[in-house]
């Protein structure tokens, strides 16, 4: 697996959970570990903790961070010279992160034709690993951090049609979080202040209950063939820490992100067949504080566009499938990637 390699003096860099390790020298954490200033590390490792389950949070959301299969600069390929667009950096990022949901929902009709009901249930697990600088030189790279958060959720809600063109939605969802720190230290850099360490800020499990309730607002209309989408949504996130062996990992999450954007859909026939569509998205994400220290920006853009293909059979397991190119614009996170399409009835 690829990792990102990371010296101790690197900056915006995102991390599940963010060790703080870039923020000092090993001499400091050295006098910080062996007097009453390791409170304040105490500290610094819960706003860890809430940073860790709150970007898991939003990774989980393909809606709004595309992780696929194939990561890439967009400059690398166009010369544009844009940093904002992507970096070889933000590219050594995105390859370091694995990524994978397995979502499922089933929609019901109501007694009210206006309104619609759904539930489902997703399984999702991120992976995070990365080589670390733990010294002044290169010489002293190996320490390895792997970090894995494992997710469960089930939830539902309704979708109400205001008229032909305006909806409505309200979801909830609750999620049960599980997240593992592991520091290899290969290197023995580490060693004066490996006690300090574990336990506190990394080699450690923790678990989370994660509630999110979820609004969104939708203005939808047809120009001939073509499906358009001006949409809107808001994700509140509260998160209670279980299973705690630290005080200082007994946290409450209160964060949040929104989105907005259009989209279009529109027939598109490849080979003959009639249930091909181009699929084009334009998104702007906003992020509250926690999250975008992680994400490096208060807000960024997603831009899309890929090929589906709609099963014509309503009982079909697979409800649609296809191939596509995401852009990440203005996050930690920037550049292009190729995704992959799917969606469970």
């Amino acid at each position: 697996m690829l990792r990102h390699r990371a010296h101790l003096s690197d900056s915006g860099m995102l991390m599940l959970l963010p060790t703080y390790l870039s923020a000092f020298s090993m001499a400091s954490l050295s006098v910080w570990a062996a007097s009453s200033a390791a409170n304040e590390l105490e500290d610094m490792a819960s706003e860890a903790v809430k940073s860790s389950f709150s970007t898991a949070a939003l990774l989980s959301d393909s809606s709004v961070v595309k992780l696929g299969l194939f990561d890439f600069n967009p400059n690398n390929l166009v010369d544009l010279n844009n940093n904002e667009l992507g970096t070889d950096d933000a590219t050594a990022l995105r390859n370091s992160i694995k990524q994978f949901n397995f979502p499922w929902s089933r929609e019901f009709a109501g007694d009210n034709r206006r309104i619609t009901w759904h539930a489902g249930i997703r399984a999702s697990y991120i992976d995070f690993e990365q080589e670390l600088f733990l010294g002044s030189s290169e010489v002293t790279r190996g320490d390895e951090l792997s970090e894995q958060i494992l997710s469960l959720s089930a939830g539902g809600g309704t979708r109400y049609q205001i008229d032909n063109h305006w909806s409505f939605e309200a979801d909830m969802s609750l999620s049960w979080m599980r997240y593992r720190s592991t520091l290899d230290y290969n290197t023995g850099v580490a060693a004066p202040v490996q006690d300090a360490l574990d336990g506190l800020i990394v080699n450690y499990d923790i678990s989370m209950l994660m509630l999110e309730p979820v609004m969104r607002l939708n203005y939808q209309w047809q120009k001939e063939k073509t499906e358009y989408t001006l949409y809107s949504d808001f994700h509140y996130l509260h998160g209670e820490a279980l299973s705690t062996q630290n005080c200082a990992h007994e946290v409450t999450i209160n964060e949040w992100y929104a989105s907005a954007g259009l989209k279009m859909i529109t027939p598109f026939s490849l080979f003959g067949a009639s249930n091909d569509y181009m699929k084009y998205r334009a998104t702007r994400i906003e992020l509250s504080d926690t999250i975008a220290a992680q994400m490096g920006s208060g807000h960024y853009y997603e831009f899309e566009m890929g090929w589906l293909r709609r099963n014509s059979d309503d009982n079909a397991f697979v409800h649609e499938y296809g191939l596509g190119l995401n852009l990440n614009y203005g996050s930690v996170l920037k550049g292009g990637t190729l995704v992959l399409y799917y969606t469970f009835l």
